[in-house]
């Protein structure tokens, strides 16, 4: 299993996948420029896989390029997850804020690490609802390419992305478009988004799905079916 470990770009950090169970399912494996690959030590695993992204050095502002500020950033003590279906086979997981919302709106709370604690998480509920948070950011939040919009360069520095340009396919671009409005909400409002997780977290409130499939997300709303005060508020930061 591989993919890109974004928030901007992940390094210092280690990616680990658990099973429907919660048990470590593979070895540490570390993420280097926004990078990771790991490899279950199940060999034809088929079944419910979390990769877990957790910082190396929790505290030490050096673990991603944040993509609002533009200053290096610390992941600190919240893992960073994806939620899939193991195919048998290689596949792409892409670890990000994207997949981290899909996660809270599968039902773990932020940091659990057992899948099992949640009811009727099945193979087709995870699919709808990757799909559903990749549908709403007009992107494949699991397996599509992921361009994000800073970087660092060879002397460490947070620097504009050469690589995010229009040239890019529409797919990877909305990714880190989505990646930086996650970032600004923390840039623009840091007493109600501390931190990227905040906003990740307070986002999953603000948006539900339309209907029991879990197909499609919508802005929450309340009986009158205007926007609760904080999608609005998000919205705006947003869009």
């Amino acid at each position: 299993i591989s993919g890109a470990a974004m928030l901007g770009p992940l390094n210092n950090a280690t990616a680990i996948a658990y099973d429907d169970q919660g048990h470590a399912i593979s070895a540490a494996a570390q993420v280097i420029d926004g990078h990771y690959s790991l490899v279950l030590n199940k060999p034809g695993y088929r079944g419910t896989v979390l990769v877990v992204i957790s910082d190396n050095t929790p505290g030490v502002p050096d673990n991603y390029a944040d993509e609002a500020t533009h200053k290096l950033t610390d992941l600190g003590n919240t893992v960073l997850r994806a939620l899939v279906t193991a195919t048998g086979a290689s596949q792409n997981v892409n670890v990000t804020a994207l997949t981290e919302l899909a996660v809270i709106k599968a039902g773990m709370d932020v940091g659990m690490l057992n899948p099992s604690e949640v009811p009727d998480l099945s193979a087709e509920r995870i699919a709808a609802i990757n799909n559903a948070v990749g549908g709403f950011f007009k992107v494949d939040a699991i397996g599509g390419e992921v361009v994000p919009t800073a970087s660092q360069n060879v002397n460490g520095q947070v620097v504009v992305n050469p690589g995010f340009n229009p040239g890019i396919s529409s797919e990877a671009y909305n990714y880190g478009v989505a990646l930086k409005a996650i970032s600004n909400l923390s840039a623009l409002d840091p007493k109600a988004y501390p931190a990227q997780i905040d906003a990740i977290r307070k986002l999953a409130n603000a948006l539900q799905f339309v209907d029991d499939s879990n197909s499609a997300l919508k802005w929450a709303t309340n009986v009158r079916g205007q926007s609760l005060a904080s999608s609005n508020l998000m919205q705006s930061n947003l869009f």
